[in-house]
């Protein structure tokens, strides 16, 4: 089953890109994939955070 994607393209300081690119190499993933893992994680805890406030 094929999930359809979207790029986006985001500038970083030289130092942030290389401790991105150390922490996927340690998790043996590509940086595309811990992005990906990273966004979806702030948006949960977003959403989360902000469903407990409407309660």
């Amino acid at each position: 089953m094929k999930t359809d994607t979207r790029m986006i393209h985001v500038r970083i300081p030289e130092e942030l890109h290389k401790r991105l690119r150390v922490s996927a190499a340690e998790n043996d993933i590509t940086i595309q994939e811990w992005v990906a893992v990273a966004i979806r994680n702030e948006l949960d805890r977003m959403e989360s955070q902000n469903n407990r406030k409407k309660t």
